[in-house]
């Protein structure tokens, strides 16, 4: 739709006025006649998407409806729409906010009064299916403030009297004075940021959608998958999300679509198999039965390792199944090396929780499980290790243990397979299982390349290798590459995957590329290989977090934390905060002193280095100075902002007094909420909100003692509380300073 301007109608009347019927008219006639892309707006359409809402008047509910009609507007005229306020708007002030909402976002308004006569209405409301009191209508007939009583812009553009006036006609003239007044504002819409970013969205995700089709060979699924992919594209417009986040998530949802329709085992893809567990519980012995071409730091080839006897680092390995590749991450078990067991746990399709049949279930066989829990790990198979060494009866209650630690978790009732590494018992029961489990898997294929590196060396005669999991798009043979974060720029040389020369890969590959104009040292694990200007060195994250149930303590604003995202996990100091809604047109970040388990929260994350991230990606938060006896993961978040300015956090302080006395119609008196006069006369202008939800301003002090005077928009109770926010703000936060 092509539209030259956006403009908000602002409905004016009283109840069972004709109103929403008048709208839908205009609505069509603007449409079709004058070819504007119309939406009409109103309070009773979201009221009825919370029925209870009709039974009992809440004032939070009632402020959220309204935020739900502000966002609403908003977004219509962002995208070049003609908006239609299909409510009373019987205060001067409720339009006044209407108009202001349209002047910050570029657009016209005007006034739209439709004057029916009280009686006219009372009539027209006891034929509806579903009336409304009677003194409803009455009540908002007395408090209606009539268009341009006071103010010039509220002047209606037009007037209109329904029980004179034919409704059709009168639609006619709206719309006719609807698109006079759109002229003579002037103002030529520009292509919105969001009208591009929906024209990005919509390429993007057309293009996943055609290497969907093209990988899966899924044409009789093509009306199932375009209607997805729609779908998918008004969630991402309504939540305002990146490009990158919508295309990840029509990936993650046609896998979920195809997996749910196709039957028959996947073919030639590479699958990645992580194994986690307790320290010394058999991990690399497993993965040394099942390999059959061992790749970096596999099978505990790191002489620190073998010098400790136990995993230290991430090692890749691989065996083929069932005409696919299954790569092998063997991660370390021991509680220092946390952190390289969340890094693996990022790049794996199906985990292998092992346990020693002699030990049972142990710290961090529980700490791996959250870990892969809060990582949203898609399906998981128990290995008992171990199991030659123990009796029968042993290994049922190691089995009852497990089960035990499952119970209630998103792994509930995953299988349990019995191996000896020794005498190669239940390896083969194990691959079958592996196997089964594996299913059609949809990847990142589309958008810029970026893989997180996790070695990187040099080969004589080769140059520099980077080896990781490519996690989006593709790589070519001759394609440029960059490193981030330390920005240094090569070429692909070649690329191999577990010995076999490629001339590209794609995402899921696990890949070695020779890059030449790079050092080993530009790539250390934690960086990430991308397509140049594709991903940017970040020192501050805001994420959206939910703290574990399992964290046992409190942790307070300003705490030390361990971050760890992609192949990365570093240091930060950790700011929990709420966002909270001021206005329409403004949010504040409000902090909070501690966070505990299961709060939600929003976190400032000022890191120790820059770090390569995205809106989007996983975080996990650690507080690894705890002791390794209990759960030391905080929680998850998923990145929502990369700050590259300071970012603002403010205190919130309410201030509580009484309506003692009535000066005049929606004029009090208050009391107890300052002590002099001049405190007052800070706050002379700012918003009160009376324990009802109605809002007021504070008009002056009243005499020396802390009394004021306080304007309403209505009605109140005499010794009804009020209440004033205060927002305060505290030292602003720049990204690259010291966390």
């Amino acid at each position: 739709m092509a539209a030259t301007k956006s403009f908000l109608l602002i409905f004016c009347g009283i109840p069972s006025s004709g109103k929403s019927e008048l709208a839908k008219k205009v609505a069509k006639i603007l449409e079709k006649r004058f070819n504007k892309p119309v939406l009409v707006v109103g309070t009773d359409a979201f009221r009825e998407m919370m029925p209870i809402s009709a039974e009992d008047f809440k004032p939070e509910r009632e402020i959220f409806l309204k935020m739900l009609v502000f966002s609403a507007i908003s977004l219509g005229l962002q995208n070049g729409y003609i908006v239609i306020s299909d409510d009373l708007n019987y205060y001067t002030s409720m339009r006044k906010d209407l108009g202001d909402l349209a002047k910050n976002k570029g657009a016209g308004f005007g006034v739209v009064y439709v004057k029916t006569p009280l009686n006219v209405a009372l009539e027209w409301n006891r034929k509806r299916d579903k009336p409304v009191p009677d003194e409803l209508i009455e009540e908002v007939h007395a408090k209606l403030e009539e268009p341009g009583k006071k103010y010039r812009w509220d002047n209606p553009i037009v007037t209109v009297n329904l029980a004179e006036e034919d409704l059709n006609a009168a639609a006619e003239r709206v719309a006719e004075e609807t698109v006079k007044c759109m002229e003579k504002w002037g103002k030529p819409i520009r292509v919105s940021p969001l009208t591009q970013h929906a024209n990005e969205i919509e390429k993007a995700t057309r293009r996943a959608l055609g290497e969907i089709m093209k990988r899966l060979k899924v044409g009789n699924m093509v009306d199932e998958l375009s209607n997805l992919r729609r779908n998918v594209v008004q969630y991402a417009l309504s939540r305002n999300l990146s490009v990158e986040e919508s295309v990840k998530l029509l990936f993650e949802e046609a896998e979920k679509m195809v997996s749910a329709k196709i039957t028959e085992k996947p073919q030639g893809i590479m699958f990645h198999v992580g194994l986690f567990g307790h320290v010394d519980h058999g991990k690399t012995s497993l993965a040394r039965c099942l390999t059959e071409k061992p790749s970096t730091a596999a099978l505990d080839k790191h002489p620190e390792a073998q010098r400790r006897g136990m995993t230290i680092d991430m090692g890749f390995s691989s065996f083929k199944l069932d005409g696919n590749i299954v790569a092998l991450v063997d991660l370390p078990g021991h509680h220092s090396f946390l952190e390289q067991a969340a890094a693996g746990a990022h790049i794996i399709d199906l985990a292998l929780l092992v346990v020693a049949a002699n030990e049972g279930t142990m710290p961090q066989t529980i700490e791996h499980l959250k870990m892969l829990e809060s990582l949203e790990v898609k399906s998981l198979i128990c290995v008992v290790t171990k199991s030659d060494l123990v009796s029968a009866e042993r290994l049922e209650k190691v089995k009852a243990e497990i089960q035990s630690l499952l119970k209630d978790s998103k792994f509930e009732g995953s299988r349990i397979v019995f191996t000896s590494a020794v005498s190669g018992m239940g390896i083969d029961d194990l691959k079958k299982c592996i196997g089964e489990s594996l299913r059609l898997t949809v990847r990142n294929w589309t958008g810029p390349f970026r893989m997180p590196c996790d070695h990187a060396f040099f080969i004589k005669g080769v140059g520099t290798v980077v080896t990781g999991t490519i996690m989006r798009g593709a790589i070519h043979v001759g394609d440029e590459v960059e490193v981030q974060p330390a920005g240094v720029r090569g070429k692909v040389r070649s690329i191999q995957s577990f010995g076999e020369n490629l001339k590209e890969a794609y995402a899921g590959d696990r890949v070695g590329i020779a890059v030449s104009g790079i050092k080993p040292s530009d790539a250390p694990r934690g960086s990430e290989l991308c397509q140049p200007n594709s991903v940017k060195p970040a020192t501050a994250l805001i994420v959206k977090m939910k703290v574990d149930e399992s964290f046992k303590y409190v942790l307070r604003k300003a705490s030390k934390v361990h971050l760890n995202i992609g192949l990365e996990t570093i240091m930060a100091n950790f700011v929990p905060f709420m966002q909270e809604v001021v206005d329409t047109a403004r949010k504040v970040n409000v902090v909070l002193n501690e966070v505990k388990a299961r709060d939600e929260c929003f976190a400032l994350l000022m890191t120790s280095k820059a770090v390569p991230a995205e809106v989007g990606d996983k975080v996990l938060i650690f507080k690894l100075d705890l002791p390794p006896k209990i759960s030391r993961i905080v929680g998850v978040g998923t990145v929502t902002d990369i700050p590259a300015d300071h970012v603002e956090l403010v205190k919130k302080k309410v201030k509580k007094g009484t309506a003692i006395k009535k000066r005049a119609q929606y004029m009090f008196i208050i009391q107890g909420m300052f002590k002099s006069k001049e405190a007052v006369e800070k706050y002379v202008g700012q918003t009160l909100t009376s324990d009802s939800g109605i809002k007021g301003r504070i008009v002056s002090p009243v005499g020396t003692e802390g009394l004021l005077l306080a304007e309403f928009e209505n009605e109140i109770r005499e010794g009804e509380s009020c209440y004033l926010t205060i927002y305060r703000r505290i030292k602003s936060h720049k990204p690259g300073g010291t966390p």
